[in-house]
C-alpha cells in the first residue's frame, strides 16, 4: 500500500533462494521499488537486501547474489475517505441534483500531502420526486499543490444520510366566482 516510501514489504513478496551450503539460512531482509509513486512502480532488481547465518545463528559473510531475480509486486493506492460533507432537504424543483454544505476533507493522505477535491459542491438524489431521498456522490480527487499525486490513492464515497424532498406549494390564481340564482 502506498506510503510514499519506495521501500517493499517482505511479507508480500515470496523468494526462493538456493545455493547455501552446510545448512546456512539465507533470507531476503529487504527489496526497494524504482520509486515510491504508485504508477510505474517496479522492483529495484539492484536494491535487494540478503542476510546469511550459519546453524547457530551466527553472520555468514561468503555469499554473494548471482543470478536473475523474478519477482513481481506493486504498489497499491492508499485508500483515502471524506469528512466535513451532508446534504440538506429542500422543496421539489423537479431535479435530482442537490447542493452539498459544508467542507470536504480527506482522511487518510500519507505525510503532509495535499490533495484536491473536486466535485463537492453537489451530488444525486435516488429520484426527483417528493420523498424520502438517498444520495449519491461523485467527488474527484486531483494533484495536491505539495507533490501529492492523486494516482497513489483511491476514494471512498462519503455515505450521506437521506434527505426529504417535500412537495412544491402551488398557488391558484386568477379564478373568479360568478354568482348564480339559488
Amino acid at each position: 500500500v502506498y506510503d510514499g516510501t519506495d521501500a517493499a514489504l517482505i511479507a508480500n513478496l515470496q523468494a526462493n533462494l538456493t545455493g547455501a551450503v552446510n545448512g546456512d539460512a539465507v533470507s531476503l531482509v529487504s527489496a526497494k521499488f524504482n520509486q515510491a509513486d504508485v504508477v510505474g512502480a517496479q522492483l529495484d532488481y539492484g536494491a535487494f537486501g540478503f542476510s546469511a547465518t550459519d546453524t547457530s545463528g551466527k553472520p555468514v559473510f561468503g555469499y554473494s547474489f548471482g543470478g536473475a531475480i523474478t519477482a513481481t509486486s506493486m504498489i497499491t493506492p492508499a485508500s483515502l475517505t471524506v469528512t466535513g460533507l451532508s446534504a440538506v432537504g429542500r422543496a421539489y424543483n423537479g431535479s435530482a441534483q442537490i447542493g452539498l454544505a459544508g467542507t470536504g476533507s480527506l482522511v487518510g493522505l500519507v505525510g503532509s500531502e495535499t490533495l484536491g477535491l473536486g466535485d463537492a459542491s453537489a451530488a444525486t438524489l435516488s429520484s426527483a420526486n417528493a420523498g424520502l431521498r438517498s444520495i449519491t456522490t461523485a467527488l474527484t480527487l486531483a494533484n495536491g499543490a505539495n507533490g501529492g499525486l492523486a494516482a497513489n490513492y483511491t476514494l471512498s464515497q462519503p455515505l450521506l444520510g437521506p434527505v426529504t424532498i417535500t412537495p412544491a406549494s402551488l398557488t391558484v390564481t386568477g379564478l373568479s366566482a360568478v354568482g348564480r340564482a339559488y
